[in-house]
């Protein structure tokens, strides 16, 4: 049995990228607790492909913070 943690294990507060003068993620937030699988889903062109580089910080963020 695994032991169970209580609080956040990822908390993303007003995260927005933006390419020049493009906007590709607007203002999103997401709160994920312990021991939580999620989904991210959208149609072809949404943010998806621009917020999960952006989780893994392999591309920076313009705005919004990232706490682990």
């Amino acid at each position: 049995m695994f032991p169970t943690l209580g609080g956040d294990m990822l908390h993303i507060h007003a995260l927005t990228k933006r390419f020049a003068d493009k906007t590709a993620v607007d203002e999103t937030s997401i709160q994920v607790d312990h021991s939580t699988m999620i989904g991210i889903i959208g149609q072809p062109g949404a943010q998806n492909p621009t917020l999960l580089p952006t989780l893994s910080r392999l591309s920076n963020a313009s705005d919004g913070n990232i706490p682990f």
